[in-house]
């Protein structure tokens, strides 16, 4: 299964607007890289940079500490791009067709280069439920998560060169055909449409105006 890992999280602004009494509410603008990890993990892969906007509720307890429920939207996956050379006709038939092939290979002695670009995005409904421990205005935060996928889909782009010529060029988001539809869905069907996990985080916290104030996590 694929499964995605969060390495950077939350810049939190956080607004004093009373729901109840001693109620936080408040509005989170942040960012993450994420890629895939574990048995869906593929050679080549680079982190995908996403924002994870949300809104945090925050519910005074006692001895400084807080109960904190966030819904964050989270844009997650990976990109790849890989830059190869070479003649291989299971990886180039597919895309040029068996007389444009031949044509290339037997017709000329320059090698073909073919540039391959894949993204695979997928969109979470993340719900953390941290326990808030404060020390003035440090803070320390604990506890477990769920997310939802929301939106998944694939893409892959091929590009091939010979030479300064480009040869042909294929996207499969244009391919209205059973290939193109195939690759797309088969990510879908291979992704956990849920994933749970834990996090652990610090903060610190200051006033930057009336009722206002700022966290960063």
């Amino acid at each position: 299964m694929y499964r995605i890992l969060l390495i950077l999280s939350f810049l939190v602004v956080m607004t004093q607007g009373m729901m109840a009494q001693s109620t936080v509410i408040g509005f989170s603008l942040g960012a993450n890289f994420s890629n895939f990890v574990g048995e869906g993990k593929i050679e080549g892969s680079k982190p995908r940079f996403g924002f994870c906007p949300g809104l945090v509720l925050n519910f005074p307890t006692a001895l400084e500490s807080n109960l904190e429920v966030g819904a964050y939207y989270s844009q997650q996956g990976v990109n790849i791009k890989l830059d190869e050379y070479g003649v291989d006709p299971d990886a180039l038939i597919p895309y040029m067709g068996k007389d444009l092939y031949y044509k290339y290979t037997q017709q000329t002695i320059r090698t073909l280069r073919y540039k391959t670009n894949i993204s695979k995005h997928v969109d979470y409904l993340c719900i953390p439920v941290m326990w808030k421990q404060s020390f003035g205005a440090l803070y320390g935060k604990i506890g477990p998560w769920a997310a939802f996928a929301l939106n998944a889909y694939s893409k892959k782009k091929v590009t091939i060169h010979c030479g300064a010529d480009t040869v042909i060029t294929y996207d499969s988001s244009k391919d209205t055909t059973a290939v193109g539809k195939a690759f797309n869905q088969l990510f879908i069907n291979k992704l956990r449409k849920y994933d749970v996990g834990g996090a652990i985080s610090i903060g610190y916290q200051t006033a930057i105006g009336q009722g206002l104030d700022l966290f960063i996590d």
